[in-house]
């Protein structure tokens, strides 16, 4: 049977200017294309099979298609079997989830799915593409995606997302960074993700899987979902990774989600390839919010709250004490504290941020500071004269190393600060994420975070600016002139 070629107008909800339509049987194969339906799209960011007036809703007819193009367009044939996953939604699943990723690589593992639950490998051992290459990366994902879609096997091409530390291993000892805290939703999908997001904000990708979930009550059909958060800065240690793990394992607990997938080195279906456990359908991303991300600490608090909010136990156990306690940098928690409001707060309040702060610099003089500095803004604390009078705030100080804190501390002060102030970051995570730019950029981060923290806690300013817009610790030296700075590239540290 001839293909079709349908004019716009006859379509319903076309996505591009012309459609193929389905052959009526789909037994026989269609005849070959004509020379006319030969015409390659030259935009680079386009969809290769837009130069064709293919799409993706019918897998079995661009392989048909592909078979029929291998002798007189063989060169067609190879894009278009190059390009049967969709490059464009593997670059943007890429580079929404591995966006800090530093170094390691993504095994690109596939399965074959028999008629039972066993899967198999296929083109065992798997290969792996090093995550400095995205371009490279992307490039691949999309051939092997692809390979997979068409190979004659039912195989599914499922990455897991994390970055490995050996190109062919990929056990839990393997993970070199773990971007993403991920939630696979096979059961009540909709309520799943309606439930993560109240409690997590935001996901930064949401992922049809192709998979579908039947309501037992109402017979609705419900398509499976994968629920990512990018990390703002991914794990990198055993003891974080552990962290992650556990977020990971609450989150899928607080919704009924499918725990198989807790290990950091679960595989999981890419946006752009092909589910093909039935017919074949596009796995796709439905939901794109690139610049969402969350921070581990105050996530895995929320979740730990959320969970014993169900009447349930958190494990393993004192998993309620690896939410952060004591913060890694100083300047992190005055940072936090600096954006708090205490608007003439309750006591119990009050009392439950100076524990925290107590914990997170383990009542140093540091932490004391910052207990001062928040309890001043209170009007109640005040004399008469409208002097903070500390003497109350000075006792609870005092009192806290008598019965040190032991399940409140950074990381809630952490999340305080991000509800208080949407946006906020800690200053030491910022100056990392800047580890691209050049020295004086990460340098001219950490001295205006470090004056802005002692402006909020009525300290003196650690670095002077001078005309050049160059950060000095106390006193600048003397201004150099133009011909110096030229000399040195226009910028220097400054640091003294």
């Amino acid at each position: 049977m001839a293909i079709d070629i349908l004019p716009s107008d006859a379509l319903v909800d076309p996505p591009r200017a012309c459609r193929l339509a389905e052959p009526e049987n789909t037994a026989s194969a269609p005849n070959p294309p004509s020379d006319e339906f030969i015409e390659v799209v030259a935009e680079p960011d386009s969809d290769p099979l837009d130069g064709y007036d293919l799409n993706r809703d019918s897998l079995p007819l661009l392989a048909r298609i592909i078979d029929q193009l291998q002798e007189s367009h063989p060169e067609a044939a190879d894009v278009i079997a190059r390009n049967v996953a969709d490059r464009r939604q593997i670059a943007a699943f890429v580079d929404a989830l591995f966006r800090y990723v530093e170094t390691g690589f993504v095994q690109f593992r596939c399965f074959i799915h028999p008629n039972g639950n066993e899967k198999t490998t296929w083109r065992y051992p798997w290969h792996g593409v090093s995550i400095t290459d995205r371009e490279t990366l992307i490039d691949r994902a999309t051939e092997f995606a692809s390979m997979a879609a068409l190979a004659d096997k039912r195989v599914v091409f499922a990455p897991p997302v994390v970055a490995l530390k050996d190109p062919k291993s990929a056990r839990n000892g393997d993970v070199l960074e773990g971007p993403v805290l991920s939630a696979e939703c096979d059961d009540a999908p909709r309520k799943a993700r309606e439930t993560l997001t109240q409690r997590l904000g935001l996901p930064t990708c949401v992922v049809e899987s192709g998979g579908e979930w039947t309501d037992p009550v109402t017979g609705e059909v419900q398509p499976k979902l994968h629920l990512h958060w990018r990390l703002t800065e991914p794990t990198r240690t055993q003891e974080d990774h552990d962290r992650l793990k556990l977020a990971r394992d609450l989150a899928a607990r607080l919704v009924g989600a499918d725990t198989t997938a807790v290990p950091l080195v679960h595989p999981l279906r890419w946006p752009g390839s092909f589910h093909r456990k039935a017919a074949p359908r596009l796995a796709r991303l439905v939901e794109l919010n690139p610049d969402v991300e969350i921070e581990l600490t105050e996530v895995l608090d929320l979740l730990q709250e959320a969970f014993e909010v169900t009447g349930q136990k958190v494990t393993p156990p004192a998993a309620r004490v690896s939410g952060q306690l004591v913060a890694d940098d100083p300047l992190d928690l005055t940072a936090a504290v600096a954006v708090l409001e205490n608007p003439n707060l309750t006591w119990a309040k009050w009392n439950e941020i100076g524990m925290a702060i107590w914990a997170a610099t383990e009542g140093s003089e540091a932490g004391r500071a910052s207990w001062l500095s928040f309890s001043a803004k209170s009007t109640k604390s005040h004399d008469g004269d409208g002097r903070f009078d500390e003497a109350a705030a000075q006792e609870r100080w005092a009192h806290y190393s008598t019965s040190p804190p032991t399940k409140i501390g950074a990381g809630t002060l952490f999340w305080l600060a991000a509800q208080a102030c949407p946006g906020w970051r800690k200053p030491s995570s910022l100056a990392r994420k800047a580890k691209d730019d050049s020295p004086w950029q990460v340098e001219m981060a950490e001295a205006r975070a470090a004056n802005a923290a002692a402006t909020a806690a009525n300290a003196e300013p650690r670095y002077r600016m001078t005309e050049a817009g160059l950060f000095y610790d106390r006193e600048p030296p003397k201004p150099k002139g133009d011909d110096e700075l030229a000399s040195e590239g226009g910028r220097t540290s400054g640091r003294r």
